[in-house]
């Protein structure tokens, strides 16, 4: 027990001091073309849905050979507990970053979600969070001819921080290596004008995402799992429709992905690709973003840059979190079916 306390300190201290450099160096955001990386920003119903509890950084970066690129960064943690650990919990902190701290948008959001096993295979989560979004505006560092004064040449114009409300609502479900799920995001859509229309506010995002994992060695009793991972993503917001199709391979913890990116309302086309690892404690994972545009293709000055990073902490280390007579993935044990040795692969991906 003193082991553990002190493990999760140390982790809590290194987290503590990452956050800090990226929000200095600027960052936030989902991560688009890595999704499942931190699968609570996708679908708020998808907290606590690991096997161990999770800390998670991702990066973005958007046209970084710009003088004034976004930059996006991100921190989350999530778990679940309860007899039967129905229950689950987390929390995400965020900084979306454009130029140099001109503008910021940093966001606290906490997320509950509870999971119920419907049948003996189906698995249902339904999950919500709720927080703010604090809006930073340093006019010192961006001035306009209007923002002056006419006689001095003084700015008039007051840095600003203005508040709002952040709801997000999503549900999911699993059954037989099938994942989908539904998500709201910014349901109150934030709203940060100065004047009267929705100018400057956050969008409503609505998602609707599918997956399957195919595991090719899945009939051979000793060797470890191959997987084939493909998935469908459609997202609606401010008047915009998106596909994204991704594929991932995953064997041995090396990870491989591609993933395309069209728009059927507007024109606007994204090719990346992601390499990565992931163990049992430690993963980590880079995807670069193509912008494919009707003139060719532009490289840097449309690429978009993605790190992701996570930390599996077991509950085996801290045993007042694992209270429960019943295995989290009771239901896919094999000898439950009648089988005479349970195979070591056997257990679903999960998400």
């Amino acid at each position: 027990m003193v082991r553990g306390n002190t493990v999760l300190r140390r982790i809590l201290i290194v987290v503590g001091l990452l956050s800090f450099c990226a929000t200095s160096a600027f960052g936030q955001l989902i991560l688009d073309q890595l999704p499942y990386q931190q699968p609570m920003l996708l679908n708020p119903s998808l907290v606590g849905s690991g096997s161990a509890m999770r800390v998670g950084m991702g990066y973005r970066n958007q046209w970084m050979n710009l003088s004034s690129p976004f930059n996006t960064m991100d921190l989350t943690y999530d778990m679940h507990f309860g007899l039967y650990r129905n229950h689950n919990v987390g929390m995400a902190l965020s900084n979306d970053v454009q130029g140099p701290l001109v503008l910021q948008h940093i966001a606290l959001n906490a997320f509950y979600a509870y999971m119920l096993d419907v049948t003996y295979n189906f698995r249902l989560r339904i999950g919500v969070a709720a927080g703010t979004i604090l809006k930073l505006t340093d006019y010192n560092r961006l001035t306009f001819p209007d923002m002056l004064e006419e006689k001095h040449l003084t700015v008039v114009y007051k840095n600003e921080r203005r508040f709002s409300p952040d709801v997000s609502f999503g549900i999911a479900g699993d059954i037989n290596s099938w994942y989908f799920g539904f998500a709201v995001n910014h349901i109150v859509e934030n709203s940060f004008d100065t004047r009267d229309g929705k100018f400057l506010r956050y969008p409503r995002r609505f998602r609707l995402h599918l997956r399957k994992d195919f595991n090719v060695f899945q009939l051979y009793r000793f060797k470890p799992p191959l997987y084939l991972s493909p998935d469908l993503m459609l997202s609606y917001w401010d008047r915009s429709l998106e596909l994204n199709v991704g594929f991932t391979v995953e064997y041995q913890g090396i990870k491989a992905s591609i993933r395309a990116r069209e728009g059927l309302l507007f024109r606007a086309h994204q090719l990346s690709l992601g390499a990565g690892w992931q163990g049992k404690t430690f993963g980590i994972m880079y995807s670069y973003g193509m912008g494919l545009m009707p003139e060719g293709f532009y490289g840097l000055q449309a690429s978009v840059h993605e790190l992701s990073l996570n930390l599996n902490l077991s509950y085996a280390n801290y045993s007042h979190l694992s209270r429960g007579g019943r295995k989290r993935y009771a239901r896919y044990d094999r000898t439950r079916t009648g089988a005479s040795r349970r195979r070591k692969y056997s257990k679903p991906k999960g998400w």
